[in-house]
Protein backbone atom coordinates (compact mmCIF):
# COMPACT_ATOMS: atom_id res chain seq x y z
CA UNK A 1 0.00 0.00 0.00
CA UNK A 2 1.57 3.27 -1.02
CA UNK A 3 1.15 6.15 0.95
CA UNK A 4 1.79 9.77 0.04
CA UNK A 5 4.85 11.32 1.11
CA UNK A 6 4.64 12.60 5.18
CA UNK A 7 5.10 16.30 5.67
CA UNK A 8 7.39 17.01 8.28
CA UNK A 9 6.38 20.32 8.81
CA UNK A 10 3.08 19.74 9.35
CA UNK A 11 0.78 19.34 13.11
CA UNK A 12 0.29 16.00 13.11
CA UNK A 13 4.37 15.25 12.28
CA UNK A 14 5.10 17.56 14.76
CA UNK A 15 2.47 15.78 17.20
CA UNK A 16 3.65 12.40 16.86
CA UNK A 17 7.78 13.13 16.83
CA UNK A 18 6.22 14.50 20.83
CA UNK A 19 4.49 11.39 21.28
CA UNK A 20 7.59 9.21 20.28
CA UNK A 21 9.74 10.96 22.79
CA UNK A 22 6.95 11.00 25.67
CA UNK A 23 6.72 7.35 24.76
CA UNK A 24 10.93 6.99 25.28
CA UNK A 25 10.30 8.35 28.75
CA UNK A 26 14.05 9.20 29.26
CA UNK A 27 13.48 11.90 32.02
CA UNK A 28 10.56 12.41 34.63
CA UNK A 29 9.18 15.25 32.43
CA UNK A 30 8.83 12.48 29.59
CA UNK A 31 6.98 10.24 31.51
CA UNK A 32 4.53 12.55 32.84
CA UNK A 33 1.57 10.82 30.49
CA UNK A 34 2.00 7.42 32.31
CA UNK A 35 2.63 8.65 35.91
CA UNK A 36 2.98 11.43 38.24
CA UNK A 37 5.67 13.18 40.21
CA UNK A 38 5.72 16.59 41.95
CA UNK A 39 9.21 16.94 40.22
CA UNK A 40 7.76 17.15 36.87
CA UNK A 41 7.32 20.73 34.88
CA UNK A 42 3.79 21.93 34.99
CA UNK A 43 4.68 22.34 30.59
CA UNK A 44 5.76 18.67 30.63
CA UNK A 45 2.24 17.59 31.48
CA UNK A 46 0.37 19.88 29.93
CA UNK A 47 2.17 19.89 26.32
CA UNK A 48 0.38 16.59 25.19
CA UNK A 49 -2.60 18.10 26.58
CA UNK A 50 -2.61 20.81 24.31
CA UNK A 51 -1.59 18.90 20.99
CA UNK A 52 -4.55 16.70 21.72
CA UNK A 53 -6.61 19.12 21.73
CA UNK A 54 -4.78 20.77 18.95
CA UNK A 55 -5.61 17.54 16.51
CA UNK A 56 -9.25 17.53 18.30
CA UNK A 57 -10.11 20.72 17.12
CA UNK A 58 -8.34 20.50 13.97
CA UNK A 59 -9.88 17.23 12.67
CA UNK A 60 -13.37 17.77 14.33
CA UNK A 61 -13.03 14.44 16.36
CA UNK A 62 -16.20 12.62 17.00
CA UNK A 63 -16.31 10.83 20.21
CA UNK A 64 -19.53 8.69 19.71
CA UNK A 65 -17.08 5.86 18.46
CA UNK A 66 -19.00 2.87 19.58
CA UNK A 67 -15.66 0.73 20.59
CA UNK A 68 -14.62 3.89 22.59
CA UNK A 69 -17.44 4.41 24.62
CA UNK A 70 -17.53 0.47 25.12
CA UNK A 71 -14.17 0.33 26.47
CA UNK A 72 -14.42 3.48 28.90
CA UNK A 73 -17.66 1.79 30.06
CA UNK A 74 -15.84 -1.72 30.89
CA UNK A 75 -12.99 0.63 32.41
CA UNK A 76 -14.99 2.19 34.75
CA UNK A 77 -17.32 -0.90 35.87
CA UNK A 78 -13.56 -2.21 36.96
CA UNK A 79 -12.47 1.03 38.42
CA UNK A 80 -15.99 1.05 40.48
CA UNK A 81 -14.79 -2.53 41.61
CA UNK A 82 -11.95 -1.52 42.17
CA UNK A 83 -12.94 1.38 44.10
CA UNK A 84 -15.17 -0.81 46.75
CA UNK A 85 -12.48 -3.61 47.18
CA UNK A 86 -9.99 -1.13 48.27
CA UNK A 87 -10.64 2.89 49.18
CA UNK A 88 -10.55 6.01 46.96
CA UNK A 89 -6.90 6.35 46.91
CA UNK A 90 -7.05 3.76 44.02
CA UNK A 91 -8.83 6.52 41.81
CA UNK A 92 -5.87 8.50 40.91
CA UNK A 93 -3.30 5.95 39.59
CA UNK A 94 -6.00 4.44 37.52
CA UNK A 95 -6.72 8.10 35.57
CA UNK A 96 -4.10 6.80 33.35
CA UNK A 97 -5.43 4.57 32.07
CA UNK A 98 -8.56 6.58 30.50
CA UNK A 99 -6.13 9.14 29.46
CA UNK A 100 -3.67 6.23 27.46
CA UNK A 101 -6.94 5.12 25.76
CA UNK A 102 -8.65 8.62 25.09
CA UNK A 103 -4.75 9.62 23.34
CA UNK A 104 -4.95 6.30 21.27
CA UNK A 105 -8.46 6.88 19.82
CA UNK A 106 -7.04 10.51 18.77
CA UNK A 107 -4.21 9.10 17.14
CA UNK A 108 -5.96 6.02 15.58
CA UNK A 109 -9.01 8.17 14.38
CA UNK A 110 -6.38 11.07 12.60
CA UNK A 111 -3.73 8.50 11.87
CA UNK A 112 -5.47 5.26 10.64
CA UNK A 113 -3.19 3.68 8.42
CA UNK A 114 -0.89 6.25 8.25
CA UNK A 115 0.09 5.41 11.66
CA UNK A 116 2.50 3.16 10.16
CA UNK A 117 4.82 5.47 8.26
CA UNK A 118 4.44 8.44 10.96
CA UNK A 119 5.99 6.24 13.18
CA UNK A 120 8.48 4.21 11.42
CA UNK A 121 9.63 7.91 9.89
CA UNK A 122 10.57 9.20 13.14
CA UNK A 123 12.16 6.17 14.61
CA UNK A 124 14.22 6.30 11.63
CA UNK A 125 15.30 9.46 12.27
CA UNK A 126 16.03 9.16 15.60
CA UNK A 127 18.00 5.76 14.98
CA UNK A 128 19.86 7.41 12.65
CA UNK A 129 20.89 10.75 15.34
CA UNK A 130 21.31 8.13 18.13
CA UNK A 131 24.27 6.22 15.68
CA UNK A 132 26.08 9.32 14.27
CA UNK A 133 25.79 9.61 18.40
CA UNK A 134 27.14 7.00 19.95
CA UNK A 135 29.70 6.35 17.25
CA UNK A 136 30.81 9.79 18.61
CA UNK A 137 30.79 9.10 21.84
CA UNK A 138 32.79 5.65 20.70
CA UNK A 139 35.29 6.60 18.93
CA UNK A 140 36.23 9.96 20.12
CA UNK A 141 35.39 8.76 24.09
CA UNK A 142 36.87 12.24 25.74
CA UNK A 143 35.18 14.82 23.90
CA UNK A 144 32.28 12.98 24.21
CA UNK A 145 32.54 13.25 27.61
CA UNK A 146 33.32 16.81 28.42
CA UNK A 147 30.40 17.67 25.80
CA UNK A 148 27.57 15.45 27.54
CA UNK A 149 28.77 16.30 30.78
CA UNK A 150 27.51 19.67 29.85
CA UNK A 151 23.76 18.60 29.43
CA UNK A 152 21.30 17.73 32.28
CA UNK A 153 21.14 14.12 33.23
CA UNK A 154 18.10 11.74 31.76
CA UNK A 155 16.95 11.72 35.12
CA UNK A 156 14.21 8.87 34.59
CA UNK A 157 16.98 6.36 35.70
CA UNK A 158 20.22 8.54 35.88
CA UNK A 159 22.19 6.42 33.86
CA UNK A 160 23.16 9.06 31.42
CA UNK A 161 23.23 12.35 30.00
CA UNK A 162 20.12 13.57 27.89
CA UNK A 163 21.05 15.42 24.63
CA UNK A 164 17.94 17.25 23.79
CA UNK A 165 15.51 14.62 24.82
CA UNK A 166 16.79 12.99 21.45
CA UNK A 167 19.73 10.74 22.83
CA UNK A 168 20.88 9.76 26.08
CA UNK A 169 24.33 9.28 26.24
CA UNK A 170 25.28 6.44 28.33
CA UNK A 171 27.77 6.92 31.03
CA UNK A 172 30.11 3.66 31.37
CA UNK A 173 30.76 4.37 34.56
CA UNK A 174 26.79 2.83 35.41
CA UNK A 175 27.79 0.24 33.87
CA UNK A 176 26.09 0.64 30.44
CA UNK A 177 29.57 0.01 28.71
CA UNK A 178 28.91 2.49 25.37
CA UNK A 179 25.19 0.96 24.56
CA UNK A 180 22.90 3.09 22.49
CA UNK A 181 19.81 3.87 24.69
CA UNK A 182 18.45 6.68 21.74
CA UNK A 183 15.60 8.48 22.88
CA UNK A 184 15.17 6.26 25.94
CA UNK A 185 16.45 5.83 29.37
CA UNK A 186 18.16 2.91 28.71
CA UNK A 187 19.10 0.90 25.76
CA UNK A 188 16.39 -2.08 26.07
CA UNK A 189 13.65 -0.09 26.10
CA UNK A 190 15.50 1.90 23.47
CA UNK A 191 15.41 -1.53 21.71
CA UNK A 192 11.79 -2.02 22.29
CA UNK A 193 10.52 0.86 20.41
CA UNK A 194 13.17 -0.12 17.26
CA UNK A 195 11.54 -3.49 17.37
CA UNK A 196 8.61 -2.19 16.96
CA UNK A 197 9.69 0.08 13.91
CA UNK A 198 11.25 -2.94 12.48
CA UNK A 199 8.29 -4.33 12.70
CA UNK A 200 6.34 -1.72 10.71
CA UNK A 201 9.10 -1.73 8.33
CA UNK A 202 9.06 -5.69 7.26
CA UNK A 203 5.38 -5.87 7.22
CA UNK A 204 5.25 -2.75 4.82
CA UNK A 205 8.40 -4.04 1.94
CA UNK A 206 9.84 -6.59 3.56
CA UNK A 207 13.63 -7.92 4.01
CA UNK A 208 15.36 -6.46 1.49
CA UNK A 209 18.59 -4.44 0.93
CA UNK A 210 16.35 -1.59 -0.83
CA UNK A 211 14.42 -1.00 2.72
CA UNK A 212 16.83 1.88 3.94
CA UNK A 213 14.66 1.92 6.78
CA UNK A 214 14.83 -1.17 8.11
CA UNK A 215 18.70 -0.86 8.05
CA UNK A 216 19.01 2.01 9.85
CA UNK A 217 16.60 0.35 12.32
CA UNK A 218 18.61 -2.95 12.68
CA UNK A 219 22.19 -1.09 12.65
CA UNK A 220 20.54 0.92 15.73
CA UNK A 221 19.18 -2.00 17.59
CA UNK A 222 23.00 -3.62 17.29
CA UNK A 223 24.31 -1.02 19.02
CA UNK A 224 21.55 -1.20 21.67
CA UNK A 225 23.40 -5.08 23.06
CA UNK A 226 19.64 -5.68 24.14
CA UNK A 227 18.69 -9.36 24.35
CA UNK A 228 15.18 -8.58 24.00
CA UNK A 229 15.78 -6.63 21.77
CA UNK A 230 17.52 -9.05 19.39
CA UNK A 231 14.73 -11.61 20.45
CA UNK A 232 11.54 -9.71 19.17
CA UNK A 233 13.90 -8.55 16.16
CA UNK A 234 14.35 -12.84 15.29
CA UNK A 235 11.01 -13.36 15.71
CA UNK A 236 9.85 -10.69 13.50
CA UNK A 237 12.02 -12.01 10.46
CA UNK A 238 10.87 -15.76 11.48
CA UNK A 239 7.18 -14.84 10.57
CA UNK A 240 8.07 -12.80 7.53
CA UNK A 241 9.55 -15.72 6.62
CA UNK A 242 7.48 -18.37 7.63
CA UNK A 243 5.22 -18.63 4.60
CA UNK A 244 8.61 -18.51 1.93
CA UNK A 245 10.80 -21.52 3.29
CA UNK A 246 13.38 -22.27 0.21
CA UNK A 247 17.53 -22.86 0.55
CA UNK A 248 17.98 -18.97 -0.14
CA UNK A 249 15.61 -17.87 2.46
CA UNK A 250 17.28 -20.18 5.11
CA UNK A 251 20.72 -19.40 3.86
CA UNK A 252 19.75 -15.23 4.56
CA UNK A 253 18.59 -16.02 8.32
CA UNK A 254 21.48 -18.53 8.70
CA UNK A 255 24.03 -15.27 7.85
CA UNK A 256 21.72 -12.72 9.71
CA UNK A 257 21.24 -15.13 12.62
CA UNK A 258 24.97 -16.08 12.90
CA UNK A 259 26.52 -12.06 13.50
CA UNK A 260 23.91 -11.87 16.43
CA UNK A 261 25.26 -15.40 17.93
CA UNK A 262 28.77 -14.41 18.58
CA UNK A 263 27.94 -11.11 19.33
CA UNK A 264 25.63 -12.25 22.58
CA UNK A 265 28.59 -14.78 23.67
CA UNK A 266 31.18 -12.68 23.05
CA UNK A 267 29.78 -9.35 24.80
CA UNK A 268 30.71 -9.98 28.36
CA UNK A 269 28.08 -8.68 30.09
CA UNK A 270 25.50 -9.95 27.71
CA UNK A 271 26.54 -13.58 27.73
CA UNK A 272 26.66 -13.21 31.26
CA UNK A 273 23.14 -11.67 31.83
CA UNK A 274 21.75 -14.00 29.68
CA UNK A 275 23.48 -17.08 31.67
CA UNK A 276 22.47 -15.72 34.91
CA UNK A 277 18.55 -15.61 34.26
CA UNK A 278 18.58 -18.98 33.09
CA UNK A 279 20.51 -20.55 35.77
CA UNK A 280 17.78 -18.86 37.75
CA UNK A 281 14.40 -19.49 35.57
CA UNK A 282 12.91 -21.92 38.18
CA UNK A 283 14.46 -21.32 41.15
CA UNK A 284 12.11 -20.06 42.88
CA UNK A 285 13.69 -19.87 46.39
CA UNK A 286 16.02 -17.54 45.22
CA UNK A 287 13.65 -15.27 44.16
CA UNK A 288 11.84 -15.23 47.47
CA UNK A 289 15.44 -14.89 48.90
CA UNK A 290 16.85 -12.09 47.10
CA UNK A 291 13.65 -10.10 47.72
CA UNK A 292 13.27 -10.72 51.35
CA UNK A 293 17.37 -9.92 51.58
CA UNK A 294 16.69 -6.80 50.07
CA UNK A 295 13.53 -6.18 51.93
CA UNK A 296 15.56 -6.78 55.92
CA UNK A 297 18.59 -4.55 54.37
CA UNK A 298 16.70 -1.20 52.95
CA UNK A 299 14.13 -0.21 55.61
CA UNK A 300 11.11 -0.29 52.59
CA UNK A 301 13.01 2.34 51.18
CA UNK A 302 12.40 1.55 46.95
CA UNK A 303 15.84 -0.17 45.62
CA UNK A 304 15.65 -1.29 42.43
CA UNK A 305 13.80 -3.72 39.94
CA UNK A 306 13.97 -7.59 39.62
CA UNK A 307 14.57 -8.84 36.38
CA UNK A 308 12.15 -10.22 34.26
CA UNK A 309 12.11 -13.78 35.04
CA UNK A 310 11.39 -13.17 38.81
CA UNK A 311 9.11 -10.32 37.92
CA UNK A 312 6.93 -12.66 36.25
CA UNK A 313 6.87 -15.51 38.97
CA UNK A 314 5.74 -13.02 41.52
CA UNK A 315 3.22 -10.73 38.93
CA UNK A 316 1.61 -14.36 38.53
CA UNK A 317 1.36 -14.65 42.93
CA UNK A 318 -0.47 -11.10 42.69
CA UNK A 319 -2.64 -12.44 39.74
CA UNK A 320 -3.64 -15.42 42.29
CA UNK A 321 -4.38 -13.29 44.71
CA UNK A 322 -6.75 -10.56 42.90
CA UNK A 323 -7.85 -12.76 39.72
CA UNK A 324 -10.96 -11.08 39.06
CA UNK A 325 -10.39 -7.43 38.80
CA UNK A 326 -6.76 -7.16 39.62
CA UNK A 327 -5.24 -4.58 42.13
CA UNK A 328 -5.33 -1.59 39.99
CA UNK A 329 -2.25 0.03 38.65
CA UNK A 330 -0.76 1.07 42.16
CA UNK A 331 1.69 -1.35 42.75
CA UNK A 332 0.33 -0.08 46.50
CA UNK A 333 -2.65 -2.19 46.69
CA UNK A 334 -0.33 -5.42 45.04
CA UNK A 335 0.11 -9.10 46.89
CA UNK A 336 3.53 -8.49 46.39
CA UNK A 337 3.93 -4.93 48.27
CA UNK A 338 1.89 -5.87 50.76
CA UNK A 339 3.25 -9.12 51.89
CA UNK A 340 6.36 -9.44 50.48
CA UNK A 341 8.45 -6.25 49.62
CA UNK A 342 7.69 -2.78 49.06
CA UNK A 343 11.19 -1.85 47.87
CA UNK A 344 11.47 -4.07 44.97
CA UNK A 345 9.39 -2.75 41.46
CA UNK A 346 8.08 -5.61 39.24
CA UNK A 347 8.91 -4.43 35.63
CA UNK A 348 7.71 -6.73 33.55
CA UNK A 349 4.58 -6.62 31.62
CA UNK A 350 3.58 -9.11 30.18
CA UNK A 351 1.49 -10.40 33.44
CA UNK A 352 0.94 -7.17 34.34
CA UNK A 353 -1.63 -6.61 32.21
CA UNK A 354 -3.49 -9.66 34.06
CA UNK A 355 -2.27 -8.61 37.22
CA UNK A 356 -3.26 -4.79 37.26
CA UNK A 357 -6.57 -5.16 35.31
CA UNK A 358 -7.74 -8.72 36.25
CA UNK A 359 -8.31 -11.69 34.04
CA UNK A 360 -11.73 -10.23 32.80
CA UNK A 361 -10.38 -7.21 31.70
CA UNK A 362 -7.39 -8.12 31.17
CA UNK A 363 -7.99 -11.07 28.61
CA UNK A 364 -9.84 -8.37 26.76
CA UNK A 365 -7.15 -6.25 26.44
CA UNK A 366 -5.10 -8.90 24.87
CA UNK A 367 -7.93 -10.17 22.67
CA UNK A 368 -8.28 -6.91 21.14
CA UNK A 369 -3.94 -6.88 20.61
CA UNK A 370 -4.61 -10.06 18.81
CA UNK A 371 -7.67 -8.54 16.75
CA UNK A 372 -5.15 -5.46 15.55
CA UNK A 373 -2.31 -7.33 14.70
CA UNK A 374 -4.61 -9.41 12.18
CA UNK A 375 -6.01 -6.10 11.01
CA UNK A 376 -2.38 -4.84 10.66
CA UNK A 377 -1.59 -7.81 8.50
CA UNK A 378 -4.54 -7.56 5.97
CA UNK A 379 -3.54 -4.23 5.28
CA UNK A 380 -0.85 -5.56 3.36
CA UNK A 381 -1.64 -9.23 3.02
CA UNK A 382 0.97 -10.79 5.09
CA UNK A 383 1.47 -12.42 8.42
CA UNK A 384 1.67 -9.09 10.90
CA UNK A 385 4.45 -9.77 13.46
CA UNK A 386 3.38 -6.52 15.80
CA UNK A 387 1.29 -9.09 18.12
CA UNK A 388 4.86 -10.86 18.66
CA UNK A 389 6.70 -7.98 19.03
CA UNK A 390 4.96 -6.13 21.46
CA UNK A 391 3.95 -9.33 23.37
CA UNK A 392 7.89 -9.79 23.42
CA UNK A 393 8.56 -6.73 24.81
CA UNK A 394 6.38 -6.80 27.14
CA UNK A 395 8.33 -9.95 28.89
CA UNK A 396 11.05 -6.79 29.86
CA UNK A 397 8.79 -3.60 29.97
CA UNK A 398 5.30 -2.57 30.88
CA UNK A 399 3.97 -0.86 27.69
CA UNK A 400 0.06 -0.84 27.67
CA UNK A 401 -0.87 2.65 28.05
CA UNK A 402 2.45 3.95 27.20
CA UNK A 403 1.46 6.42 24.41
CA UNK A 404 1.54 5.14 20.70
CA UNK A 405 2.26 1.29 22.27
CA UNK A 406 -1.43 1.75 23.14
CA UNK A 407 -2.45 2.90 20.04
CA UNK A 408 -0.96 0.14 17.72
CA UNK A 409 -2.53 -2.45 20.84
CA UNK A 410 -6.06 -1.04 20.64
CA UNK A 411 -6.13 -0.18 16.98
CA UNK A 412 -8.81 -2.31 15.75
CA UNK A 413 -11.40 -2.11 18.50
CA UNK A 414 -11.53 1.56 17.52
CA UNK A 415 -11.38 1.49 13.40
CA UNK A 416 -13.68 -1.93 13.86
CA UNK A 417 -16.18 0.30 15.61
CA UNK A 418 -16.14 3.24 13.97
CA UNK A 419 -14.79 3.51 10.02
CA UNK A 420 -13.90 0.74 8.74
CA UNK A 421 -13.86 1.74 5.05
CA UNK A 422 -11.42 4.78 5.91
CA UNK A 423 -8.72 1.96 6.90
CA UNK A 424 -7.77 1.75 3.02
CA UNK A 425 -9.11 5.37 2.18
CA UNK A 426 -7.76 7.57 4.65
CA UNK A 427 -6.36 10.93 2.25
CA UNK A 428 -9.19 13.00 4.47
CA UNK A 429 -7.71 12.12 7.49
CA UNK A 430 -4.25 13.95 7.35
CA UNK A 431 -3.70 16.81 4.94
Amino acid sequence: MEISKINRWSLEYIYMTVMVIYMGMMTINTASMVTYSPQMDTFAIILPVILNVALIVKHKINFSNKGLIRILCFCLVWLLCLFLKYDGGILKSSLILFYAILVAYIQVYVYRNKLFDFYEDIITIIAKISLVLWLFSLLCPTPAINFFHEFPRADYSSFGYNFLYIFNWMDNSTGQYGRNAGCSWEPGRYAVMLSLGIAISVLKKGVSIKNKKLIWLLLALITTFSTTGYIATIMILFIFYVKKVNFLYVLYSIIFIIPIYFIVVNVPFLADKISLQLSTLFNFDFYNELVTRTAEASNGEYTYSLERFPSMYFEWQNILNDPIIGYGRSPYYSYFYQNISSNVSLPSGILKVLSNYGLILGMFFYYILYKSSNTFGKFYHKNSPIMLCLLISSVSYSIFTIPVFTSFWLYSYFIKNNDNECIYNNERAIS
